[in-house]
């Protein structure tokens, strides 16, 4: 049985405040606020905190467990809507750009969580939130969502299967992440890193390549979509490569030209300097990028090897994040980007080192598998689309269902 999603949700805005209205410090009279950047790979970290004054802050505007924090106004439709189940029982807040849809009718809290971490649910936002300046995801867009109805029973199969899936993916990350750590100390070690003496002789990003800056077309010119070039953005990025796979939509000649965007050749580094700033990949294929991308082309690889300057940029994650600035979407200037500094490493010792990076890549496409799952399991006649699926070197693991 379909229903609308409105009939068993309740949707509440954010708390609005002002400068003059936040401390740094947590003290009597203030509560922790959450915003859109606490809300990672459907989860909440609380890394990064603002307290605003108790006064500004509605009863109905303090988080309960399992309320679901939305990401609900972005300049960047890649941030509209992603969201994350809030499992704590203490006091928090969220801010004016966040909602929080709380369960009220027969769907359980859990299960429209994982509904909410869907390829389906992200296709249907991104068709829906666009706006002039700023991607807003209103009341109705939720409301207005039909989704199959499990009875009770179904509902709680489906959440224990996916709740045990989670928490395998969420121990292969740490496995993957210790093995990140292994190739940055294994760079450190051989090369030195930024604000360490390098052992080479140094030249910036940027006197070594060509920059190419992206764009996005008009969402209000639908020829400008659906054609054969792909587009990718931020959330693409962070695998030593990427292919068409990859791609979050598809431009036509039509919307290339009549856009800030352009065409990246084969074989550049694309580095993410406002959302996600700092990730990066290779591409292997020609794609267009978004405004949140600067692509570095024309790098002579018989003096560089593509993924050895990937992980020197991979070094300057922490300084990037250190200068991030801006009032809405904070990033950092391309100058920043392109003064990264590049040892200039015998070309053979480069790919010696790659060599190790491709044999570590070979561990982490295991863990991958055994952690890989579908991105819509099939669990008593009803579909349910879960988590987004893993991506590593634009291959797209999906083995069979559990």
């Amino acid at each position: 049985m379909k229903d609308r999603l409105g009939n068993h949700i309740q949707q509440v805005r954010g708390v609005s405040y002002k400068p003059s209205d936040l401390s740094e410090n947590l003290s009597d009279g203030y509560t922790v606020l959450l915003r859109a950047n606490n809300i990672s790979e459907g989860r909440i970290n609380f890394d990064s905190v603002q307290f605003v004054r108790n006064n500004k802050i509605s009863q109905e505007q303090i988080l309960k467990t399992n309320d679901i924090l939305v990401c609900s106004s972005s300049g960047s439709i890649s941030l509209v809507g992603k969201s994350a189940l809030y499992k704590k029982s203490g006091e928090h807040t969220f801010g004016a750009f966040c909602k929080v849809v709380r369960a009220t009718g027969k769907l359980h809290p859990q299960f429209i969580a994982f509904y909410m971490c869907s390829q389906a649910y992200r296709k249907h936002i991104e068709h829906i939130a666009n706006g002039a300046n700023i991607n807003n995801l209103r009341n109705e867009h939720l409301d207005e969502i039909q989704l199959d109805i499990p009875t009770d029973d179904q509902q709680k199969v489906i959440i224990s299967k996916l709740e045990k899936i989670q928490s395998i993916i969420t121990h292969r990350r740490t496995q993957l992440s210790k093995l990140d750590e292994l190739i940055k100390c294994r760079f450190m070690e051989q090369f030195g890193g930024p604000g360490i003496q390098s052992r080479y002789p140094t030249v910036t990003l940027g006197s070594i390549s060509n920059m190419i800056s992206g764009g996005t077309p008009s969402s209000k010119h639908p020829e400008y979509f659906g054609g054969n070039i792909p587009f990718v953005s931020t959330p693409c990025l962070g695998p030593n490569f990427i292919d068409a796979s990859a791609a979050q939509n598809w431009l036509t000649e039509l919307g290339v030209q009549m856009s800030s965007t352009h065409i990246v050749p084969a074989n550049s580094l694309m580095v993410g300097n406002r959302v996600g700033v700092g990730k990066s990949s290779i591409n292997t294929c020609e794609m267009c990028t978004n405004q949140d991308i600067l692509s570095f082309v024309d790098i002579n690889t018989d003096k560089f090897d593509l993924l050895f300057v990937k992980k020197v940029i991979e070094q300057y994650g922490p300084i990037f994040e250190s200068q991030k600035r801006g009032a809405t979407i904070k990033g950092v200037p391309s100058d920043l980007v392109k003064a990264s500094q590049i040892p200039q490493v015998p070309i053979d010792v480069q790919r010696a080192f790659v060599g190790f990076v491709r044999q570590t890549d070979k561990f982490k496409f295991a863990y991958l598998l055994l952690s890989a799952y579908h991105r819509g399991t099939k669990c008593e006649n009803h579909f349910v689309f879960f988590i987004p699926f893993v991506r590593e070197k634009g291959f797209i693991f999906s083995p069979a269902a559990f």
